[in-house]
């Protein structure tokens, strides 16, 4: 499926403008409902692979508190693939550097 019918850019003012295709519409158009929000500020200044991934992954339950994810299961969210095998690779290298990050810029 196509997303975009027609983009538009005007360089002299720094736009884009997009046109979607009306065949997207009906799942762009509840976003509000069905995706994660926060704001852009939160996130603009982190340099991190995946701390914007993570902290998306921990907003979504942030009105919860507390959020459990299998190793398994965030390998896959994070599409780590075949990097980061052992459990203690991907503490150091992923968690921990994320954790420090979004605590830092959030």
């Amino acid at each position: 499926m196509r997303w975009v019918q027609r983009i538009e850019f005007t360089d002299n003012q720094g736009i884009i403008a997009l046109r979607f295709s009306k065949d997207i519409l009906p799942f762009i158009s509840n976003v509000k409902a069905n995706f994660t929000q926060y704001m852009l500020s939160e996130v603009s200044k982190m340099q991190g692979a995946y701390s914007v991934r993570i902290y998306e992954l921990l907003t979504q339950y942030k009105s919860v508190g507390e959020r459990s994810i299998a190793i398994d299961d965030l390998r896959i969210m994070l599409d780590l693939g075949s990097r980061y095998k052992t459990t203690g690779n991907l503490i150091a290298w992923v968690i921990d550097p994320s954790i420090e990050e979004i605590n830092e810029q959030t």
